[in-house]
């Protein structure tokens, strides 16, 4: 028989039924109708120890574009060796081969990298910001609705202070994570 302590009240979870499952996020969460995005007060046991499982199942609407900006971001980090390089064929082409006919070629290349970098590097910090900024919305909701659920004792027992502090604290680090 296993026994949890929550909310200073111990529950006997060999007797408590089963949560349904969400089949959108994966999340498990005992009233469908309440919670459509999966995030109640027991999820994140589910997760204990797996944070990147975590992350993973709750930025499922995001994912794609999550994709996109990682994709952009190897781009762009992959468009920093081509100035470099194009800057030692120039050298070996235009200083000591003595060939002018490369030097146009050359300088539209070494400008236009950086330029084409910076719009993939604004893109990508875009991309990401606002994934972000969704799964704070959605962590926020998840833990308002979990608040909501909690009994008087435990906010007699808990500070304003603290419950602001984790509301801000804890969630603005998870939103520099992503």
């Amino acid at each position: 028989e296993s026994v949890v302590i929550m909310n200073s009240r111990k529950i006997n979870m060999s007797k408590r039924r089963k949560p349904a499952t969400n089949k959108n996020t994966g999340f498990k969460y005992d009233n469908p109708e309440h919670n459509q995005e999966g995030l109640d007060s027991d999820s994140i046991f589910l997760f204990t120890g797996k944070p990147f499982k975590w992350w993973w199942t709750i930025a499922k609407p995001v994912r794609v574009s999550f994709v996109f900006a990682l994709i952009l971001t190897g781009i762009s980090m992959a468009m920093t060796t081509i100035v470099p390089t194009v800057l030692g064929r120039f050298v070996d082409d235009v200083y000591i081969g003595g060939d002018l006919s490369y030097v146009l070629k050359y300088s539209l290349i070494i400008a236009a990298v950086p330029l084409v970098r910076s719009i993939l590097t604004l893109l990508y910090r875009y991309v990401m910001e606002r994934c972000s900024q969704n799964l704070l919305m959605r962590l926020r909701a998840g833990v308002y609705r979990h608040l909501q659920k909690m009994d008087g004792p435990f906010y007699d027992n808990t500070g304003v202070g603290d419950l602001m502090a984790r509301m801000t604290g804890d969630l603005d680090m998870i939103r520099h994570f992503t």
